[in-house]
């Protein structure tokens, strides 16, 4: 597969320097791509990576990094980890779930007065209150993208969507008693996450008796959607007979697991479980719990999982080791102008044209079933995107255009490739995307 080749022609004007340009892109979203995009220079507990010094804490932005080697000298991109879900429904204007976006911690000092910024980070010097960006692990749904076009229609027009990073998802643990690395098996990895395995005896019977503490995301969250993407095809002969994984952004309540009843028909979670906001946020509950079991970007357990937090491999297969430099989509799963739904007597995902539909080959989405029938390979994979407003782009509009089209050139980028547990997006299909004519204005 050629790595999308012709990429560079998106735009008019590409060939632009970046340092004839200076301007400060706002943005937020997913949290597992966060490495790649800025490096390492930062904590857990920052959800806000920001290079303005004004800020506490600011970030250093690694000049190897996706956006750091895009901005050079006089540009700067703002980041704020709120979440695959969060970030859509800031996007959107949805103001229905707007109480649960308010921001707190390292994201609390932005802009006040609407949801279109909340947790963005974006001054009142600003041109517009609304992100520039945002990042989702989960291509936007049929209903997300009706809930944009009745609140932003006449301001932003429709979202457009690029895949941007990919990404393996770790299934990371802590079991203080264990004296080898962990090698999981599908029907263990299944049967773990559908709650069958409640203590380490039920993953094998010489382990030390430990409950099995499930840690999972209790945001709306792309790292969960991917997971059960992947598990929905993975577990579809272990599971119990009529149940499933469904393909959906929420992991689980007391009631519900990933969208449905629980797989093993229990009105309750059987064992222990933990949630946790955020990829980060998972990494550290699992390393402050012996015998928890969670799931996470894997490139935020290697930068700061610390000694206690472990990656099993998954039928031998390594999330970092065995996920390529380039993630070469299958051939013909790059599909335009579909959104996503869930599909309820089997839980996978679905696609349907979106509508209304003004403009072509403004939203990409990789078919989430062409990504869950991996062989050969760490099985576990997430792909992330890059979401932005057709419309309303303001003065930062020409800035917007290279920094998407950056996506696919990457020169000097270095958080992602061999060994960093992301991977660069490599496709020939995506090279008739035109993001001049999807940033309209």
């Amino acid at each position: 597969m050629k790595l999308l080749a012709g990429a560079v022609m998106f735009l008019a004007g590409a060939s632009l320097a970046t340092s004839a340009m200076s301007t400060t892109l706002y943005g937020g979203g997913a949290t597992l791509p966060a490495g790649g995009y800025v490096g390492w220079n930062w904590v857990a507990s920052q959800t806000r990576l920001t290079p303005d010094a004004s800020k506490t804490p600011a970030v250093t932005v690694d000049p190897a990094s996706m956006f750091g080697a895009w901005a050079g000298s006089t540009n700067a991109v703002q980041y704020c980890q709120t979440g695959s879900g969060g970030g859509k429904r800031v996007l959107d204007g949805d103001t229905v779930t707007a109480p649960s976006l308010t921001p707190t911690g390292t994201c609390g000092d932005f802009l006040t007065g609407g949801v279109a910024n909340a947790g963005f980070q974006i001054p009142s010097t600003a041109s517009s209150s609304f992100p520039d960006f945002v990042g989702s692990d989960a291509p936007i749904s049929s209903s997300e993208y009706g809930t944009f076009v009745t609140n932003n229609g006449t301001a932003k027009g429709e979202p457009i969507q690029f895949p941007a990073v990919a990404g393996s998802i770790a299934v990371i643990y802590r079991n203080d008693s264990l004296s080898a690395p962990l090698n999981l098996t599908t029907t263990q990895v299944c049967k773990i996450f559908d709650g069958e395995f409640t203590n380490w005896t039920d993953i094998n019977p010489s382990f030390a008796s430990k409950p099995i503490n499930v840690v999972f995301r209790s945001d709306g969250s792309g790292t969960t959607y991917n997971l059960m993407n992947n598990l929905n095809h993975l577990c579809s002969a272990i599971v119990p007979t009529g149940t499933f994984f469904a393909v959906d952004q929420t992991f689980a309540s007391d009631v519900a697991f990933a969208g449905h009843v629980l797989p093993i028909g229990q009105s309750t979670w059987p064992g222990i479980k933990t949630p946790a906001n955020g990829n980060p946020a998972v990494v550290s509950a699992v390393a402050g719990s012996d015998g928890a079991i969670g799931y996470a970007e894997a490139a935020n357990v290697k930068n700061g999982g610390g000694a206690s937090v472990q990656m099993a491999t998954i039928n031998g297969f390594d999330p970092v080791n065995d996920l390529p430099a380039t993630f070469n989509l299958p051939s013909g799963s790059v599909v335009f102008d579909k959104t996503t739904g869930v599909d309820s007597s089997t839980g996978a995902a679905t696609l349907a044209a979106r509508s209304p539909n003004t403009t072509a080959n403004c939203l990409a989405v990789v078919d989430p079933n062409q990504i869950n029938n991996l062989s050969g390979t760490y099985p576990l994979v997430a792909v992330s995107y890059i979401l932005a407003n057709q419309k309303g782009n303001s003065t930062r509009l020409t800035s917007l255009r290279s920094f998407i089209n950056f996506l696919y050139t990457h020169a000097g980028v270095t958080t992602i490739g061999t060994g960093t547990g992301y991977a660069f997006i490599g496709n020939a299909g995506i090279n008739s995307l035109k993001v001049t004519s999807c940033t309209a204005s």
